[in-house]
């Protein structure tokens, strides 16, 4: 991710508790999370290599 931290810096930290990470994480591992209708054009685009 290197580009992407030249061109757009590192995130700042957040200030969330462990728990609420935990539930992030919980939610996006459990759920089937939609695709935007441009990601697979972009994917593309992009020339990314998928890892599964």
């Amino acid at each position: 991710m290197f580009g992407a931290v030249r061109r757009f810096g590192v995130m700042q930290k957040l200030p969330y508790p462990d728990k609420v990470i935990e539930q992030i994480a919980d939610y996006v591992y459990d759920n089937d999370i939609e695709k935007p209708v441009w990601f697979e054009e972009h994917y593309k685009q992009m020339g990314y290599q998928r890892g599964y």
